[in-house]
């Protein structure tokens, strides 16, 4: 099946998430990813769960990591000592071949063994050196090492989220360092389009703090233009058509009704209060913005009396933009989300087959795909040596000297 990166040829010495995660798409994109690790395997290997579920689950057939299949899914495994000199040789010589060496390895990591870029660039000119880091290339903390909930709290959106008097909201695991892999990936396409001009690779840089402070654009913009930020506040707010409300069975909905004198008729309908539609406290934008915090306690109460799967369809029979707050187990169900088909479905050599989350795009005609389960350590590592062009004894040699598994 043609993919739209078939042909490309990426070293991925990523580890933890955000580098994985953006090999993992390029994979998915048909690209031939080489995932480089130590021997025993990198770190996420080795995780069991902080603020998720454990990663390793027993099956009838043995163990599955969710994680490792989730972030290495459709790669080849090459396990390989850079510590030692036969082994950055073996590295230096995959790079003659590829088109994008990626890591999130700190660059005085990358510096100590021989693959930073002035050494990788003057071996293949062509190359695509994608770098992502916590803070940024420059700057005191340059080299500190980070984890995405640590960079949503320096950028602001925790405390944005938190509602006065609460505790502070920690952030969901990782979900900044997909957001960051997919920028990653983004400079690498556009270092790809620009190398069909110039015949040249380059450097890019990408990091979690950068990544972040672009996510949150309409938070961090009005802040440069020297305005003070708004901490979310669901009985303060200006809109009370955007707002979270609870149901009587102790469930949330979410409304955001951002054209709110469009949509107050068919809210007034939805919850049979036209009474309100009308009432000069509430019959404008400007009106419901002065009063509503009073609005808001009317509307908790309205919403208070029917169960969230009354609301739901009468809301929706009344052009109203709503939605249910779900729990996972409910999205994953969700008839939209199977409609789209949002999973893939592949085979797995222990579990008989793997449901994971799709890249988020759809080609019409190149359709992206797990083309394969993530790797054991080291597992293609002969197929890729003897395709960089080393014999077999060549190889027997490296692993006689522990240099490769």
């Amino acid at each position: 099946m043609e993919r739209v990166l078939d042909g490309l040829k990426v070293i991925d010495m990523g580890h933890v998430v955000a580098g994985p995660s953006a090999a993992s798409l390029l994979a998915d994109w048909g690209a031939d990813v080489t995932k480089v690790e130590p021997l025993s395997g990198e770190w996420m290997r080795h995780y069991r769960g902080h603020l998720e579920a454990d990663p390793v689950m027993e099956m009838e057939g043995g163990q599955v990591n969710w994680l490792v299949e989730l972030l290495n899914r459709g790669k080849k495994g090459l396990a390989v000592d850079l510590r030692k000199e036969q082994g950055r040789a073996v590295l230096h010589r995959l790079v003659e071949g590829a088109d994008i060496f990626l890591s999130n390895y700190e660059a005085s990591t990358l510096d100590k063994l021989g693959l930073d870029y002035d050494t990788l660039s003057a071996i293949n000119p062509r190359l695509i050196y994608a770098l992502l880091t916590g803070f940024g290339a420059m700057g005191p903390d340059k080299d500190e090492r980070g984890y995405d909930q640590l960079l949503w709290g320096r950028a602001g959106l925790s405390q944005a989220i938190t509602e006065p008097g609460a505790n502070l909201v920690v952030m969901r695991p990782a979900m900044l360092d997909r957001i960051t892999g997919d920028h990653l990936v983004m400079g690498v396409l556009g270092a790809i389009l620009e190398r069909g001009r110039s015949g040249l690779g380059q450097k890019l840089d990408v990091s979690l703090f950068h990544s972040a402070l672009w996510t949150l654009g309409l938070d961090i913009e009005p802040a440069l233009m020297g305005l003070e930020g708004h901490r979310f506040d669901r009985t303060d707010s200006n809109n009370p058509l955007a707002n979270v409300y609870r149901t009587r069975d102790d469930r949330w909905m979410m409304l955001s009704m951002l054209e709110s004198d469009k949509d107050w008729p068919g809210l007034c309908a939805a919850i049979e209060r036209q009474d309100l539609e009308q009432d000069l406290r509430f019959s404008s934008a400007k009106g419901r913005d002065k009063n509503s915090l009073e609005l808001i306690a009317i509307l908790d109460e309205v919403f208070a009396t029917r169960d969230l799967t009354d609301w739901l369809p009468r809301l929706r029979e009344n052009g109203c933009i709503y939605s249910s707050v779900q729990t996972y187990e409910e999205a994953i169900t969700d008839p939209q989300v199977l409609a789209n088909d949002f999973f893939y479905e592949s085979p797995h050599p222990v579990a008989g087959t793997l449901n994971y989350v799709a890249t988020p795009v759809t080609f019409s005609r190149t359709r992206a795909a797990v083309s394969a389960p993530a790797p054991a350590i080291g597992e293609h590592t002969e197929e890729v040596l003897l395709g960089a062009g080393f014999s077999p004894d060549d190889i027997d040699a490296l692993r006689a000297n522990d240099v490769v598994v």
